[in-house]
């Protein structure tokens, strides 16, 4: 597998007014290449759509139960029983972000025909419609929930410690055994965490403690862990949509820069013009109460590494992320001060 050569095309960031250069778009030769999206709604997708729809020559349409103003929606639910074919024509490539992204008790069954069987249908019936490539988006927790330093490569062995990621990691396999059959790329991009604008969860929530001028016990905590800023995904996904090459195989995405959650805290208060102010208590006097009430999970997101190898994204795709850490968390912080909702700290 080759990369796709240098990209040379600047396109303007909608986030922030920062210019990327990417590769050179694959036009149809009938015209616009026509993308079909699912997740178009959600916090990836949101962004997603925004990049796709200021490229002149994609056109998009989504599948899914909620619409987008300006686009034409397949009205469906993602599930096995679902027949995905009408959605599927004259499409050249499926990007498939939408899924069930939490699995509470008793939905078990729910997530699994959510995530696995409705996705390896709805790829199954892509290679039959003749699509050309199947952008699947799994998450970099497949591998499991902490790394070793040198991080977690792509082709290593998947060790999902939830239903949520072997839902995704099922997927994955499924997506990969289908590839051997068909002449449609399939193309498997792993995040880690991703933030930006719209985030929620405990992301959001991080900041909004880091954004109170109180000492945080968290100097000593240097476990390194990858995230991603929302641009640079899209950007990487994008990537993947305008290769001219046969393209497939697993991806990872991730900042330039793994960050420990000391690191971040420092960041995030930086860029609100304050100091680190961090106090050096050891970790294990943070992490055994959280252990001992059945919370070893955070505290393993807390204080575990989390580490990515992209080796791949750059030496195939011929990728590397557009946006610093700082620019990311800038743009995040300055979404969170415009809401109406704001912490009283901002």
């Amino acid at each position: 597998m080759r990369g796709h050569g240098k990209r040379n095309s600047l396109v303007s960031d909608p986030l922030g007014g920062v210019e990327i250069s990417l590769a050179d778009k694959s036009k149809a030769r009938d015209g616009k290449l026509r993308v079909l999206l699912t997740g178009a709604s959600g916090f990836i997708g949101q962004h997603l759509v925004k990049a796709l729809i200021s490229e002149p020559d994609v056109e998009v349409i989504t599948l899914g139960r909620s619409s987008v103003s300006g686009l034409t929606n397949f009205d469906c639910v993602l599930s096995s029983d679902s027949d995905f074919s009408a959605s599927l024509l004259g499409v050249h490539t499926v990007i498939h972000l939408g899924g069930m992204s939490s699995v509470g008790p008793g939905e078990e069954e729910n997530a699994f025909d959510v995530n696995t069987a409705a996705t390896l249908k709805l790829a199954e019936q892509a290679a039959l419609a003749g699509v050309r490539r199947f952008i699947f988006i799994s998450s970099a927790k497949v591998l499991g929930d902490i790394s070793s330093l040198d991080g977690f490569f792509e082709y290593g062995s998947a060790d999902p410690q939830e239903i949520y990621t072997l839902t995704k990691a099922k997927a994955e396999a499924g997506l990969i055994q289908l590839s051997e059959a068909v002449e449609m790329d399939v193309v498997i991009i792993r995040p880690p965490i991703v933030y930006g604008p719209g985030v929620k969860g405990n992301f959001r929530q991080l900041i909004r403690i880091a954004a109170k001028q109180l000492p945080l016990p968290f100097r000593l905590a240097r476990s390194p862990r990858s995230m991603v800023f929302v641009a640079n995904l899209v950007d990487q996904i994008r990537h993947c949509l305008l290769a001219e090459c046969a393209l497939s195989g697993i991806f990872h995405c991730k900042d330039a820069e793994d960050l420990s959650l000391s690191d971040l805290i420092a960041r995030i208060r930086l860029a609100l013009g304050r100091s680190a102010f961090l106090l050096p208590v050891p970790v294990f006097l943070m992490s055994l109460p959280l252990a001992s009430i059945g919370k070893r999970k955070i505290a393993d997101q807390l204080f575990s590494p989390f580490v990515l190898s992209d080796e791949r994204s750059r030496a195939i795709l011929n990728w590397t992320p557009p946006y610093t850490v700082e620019q990311g968390l800038k743009v995040t912080i300055d979404s969170l001060k415009n809401e109406t909702d704001r912490a009283a700290d901002f």
